[in-house]
């Protein structure tokens, strides 16, 4: 567990730069299936693009939060305390 300030600082920062990685891969993902779509399993691809998509956005919101909640509010994690 993370004992000061600045540890939580970097492992929130970990965290936030982490999702948003995924999530900009997400996103990539999703732009090509849908630009698939003449294609016969388009629906499948973007179907499952889109889930993937909404699940690394709510996980970069998420860090996003967390992140500002501490650096704004001073409210540190649960799990890193």
């Amino acid at each position: 567990m993370a004992a000061n300030r600045a540890e939580i600082e970097a492992e929130l920062t970990r965290e936030v730069e982490s999702a948003r990685s995924t999530f900009v891969s997400a996103n990539a993902a999703l732009e090509l299936a849908t630009a698939s779509i003449p294609r016969k399993r388009a629906p499948e691809r973007i179907g499952k693009a889109t889930k993937i998509h909404k699940a690394a956005h709510e996980s970069f919101a998420r860090a996003m939060r967390r992140f500002n909640q501490f650096i704004l509010d001073g409210i540190v994690p649960d799990d890193l305390r």
